[in-house]
């Protein structure tokens, strides 16, 4: 566990929990004046350590809760709010539906038994939603926030700090879904329109169809993408962590590594850590990485140019900004100007920028969190979810 500083004797206390599906969840505390700057202790739990009981689960939180304050010499009565990030979607009570990659989770109440256990008022939120309210915090204006892992999540902030079109209660259908809200999962780009992109960078495009047919155990011709389109892919196919790691395979063979250093031979095989290695080798000049980076970035300007003429309709303004987190976005420099030279030409106006925990190595999520949780304390302009 990290003590980070001393708390304001005063200040009231907030918990922040990133339930993450990769490392594990993430825990921290702060103090309610100065959460923005820092957390006064922080720990990251690994899923070893609470398995896959959701009771138990809750309990090691709140035990978990107690011994951070605990070592900082904190009386625990003095948690006043809890705010939890998740991977997934709740309904309108806050009791999660579903969780990306933690399926125990699913149709699990979080929210009624840590209140109980920690004697605080608990508040749920999607990771994507967490990671905006964040960046909100930070620049107060309208944005776009989008984040790349294992795909491409994001949401849309009002300046008035609202979470736009949350996905609450959804019934499952790509069709209820609203674009900003899960970018990557409901935007779909044509076959066709893929494989001609494909052919100018001179990458193979039957050769990624048939490795990620082959990924999700499907014939290439039945892969499809939102409302079970068979003609269309979606977006986050190509544009996330994941995508780079198959748009690299698409110019290569398995042999083709044989003259890779093994390290970074194994990175690249490995779709949850090839995305920095091939942007290490674009650093180094290798022709098939800066290859398939560029590729990457094309598709994404195409998909980014859909997403943000479609929103005006919606009542986005024309020039909206967009923050980029997650991964990828660490090597923003590398792919973000193609990027926008594919706006320019469409005539979108929105900037593509890097999040700001980017450069002050917070975690955004947390930040989030803890934005939720200071709602239920203070009020923190306007943070609330508003359906349209």
């Amino acid at each position: 566990m990290k003590i980070k500083k001393n708390i304001n004797i005063d200040d009231q206390l907030l918990a922040a929990i990133d339930i993450g599906a990769g490392l594990g969840t993430k825990i921290a505390i702060a103090g309610l004046k100065d959460f923005r700057t820092g957390c006064l202790c922080e720990k990251l739990l690994h899923q070893q350590e609470y398995g896959t009981d959701p009771l138990r689960f809750i309990q090691k939180l709140a035990h978990t809760l107690k011994k951070m304050m605990a070592s900082c010499g904190l009386d625990f009565a003095r948690l006043d709010s809890i705010g939890v990030s998740i991977p997934g979607f709740s309904d309108d009570t806050q009791k999660i539906i579903s969780c990306n990659n933690l399926p125990f989770l699913d149709h699990c109440d979080i929210k009624g038994p840590l209140s109980c256990a920690c004697g605080a008022d608990v508040s749920i939120i999607n990771d994507g939603d967490c990671g905006a309210l964040a960046q909100w915090n930070v620049h107060r204006c309208e944005l776009l926030y989008w984040t790349f892992g294992g795909g491409w999540g994001g949401s849309w902030i009002s300046r008035e700090g609202s979470v736009q079109f949350p996905n609450i209660n959804w019934d499952g259908q790509d069709r209820t879904i609203h674009i900003t809200n899960e970018p990557g999962y409901v935007s779909k780009i044509t076959k066709k329109e893929l494989g001609d992109i494909f052919k100018d960078y001179g990458a193979s495009w039957d050769l990624f169809l048939e490795n990620y047919a082959r990924e999700v155990a499907l014939e290439p011709c039945r892969v499809a993408g939102p409302d079970n389109d068979t003609n269309a892919l979606r977006a986050e196919t190509c544009v996330s962590g994941k995508g780079l790691w198959r748009i690299y395979h698409a110019f290569i063979t398995k042999d083709d590594l044989d003259h890779v250093p093994e390290d970074a031979k194994n990175h690249l095989l490995n779709p949850g850590t090839a995305g920095p290695m091939i942007f290490k080798q674009y650093v180094k000049g290798d022709r098939t990485a800066r290859k398939a980076v560029s590729l990457f970035a094309r598709i994404f300007g195409e998909a980014a140019v859909d997403i943000l003429k479609k929103i005006k309709c919606d009542g986005a303004a024309f020039d909206i900004p967009v923050y980029l987190g997650g991964g990828l976005s660490k090597s923003f420099d590398l792919f973000v100007p193609k990027v926008r030279q594919v706006l320019d030409k469409a005539g979108v106006k929105s900037e593509i920028r890097p999040c700001h925990f980017l450069k002050t190595g917070q975690n955004a999520n947390l930040i989030g969190a803890f934005c939720l949780a200071a709602k239920n304390s203070f009020m923190l302009e306007n943070i609330e979810l508003k359906k349209g």
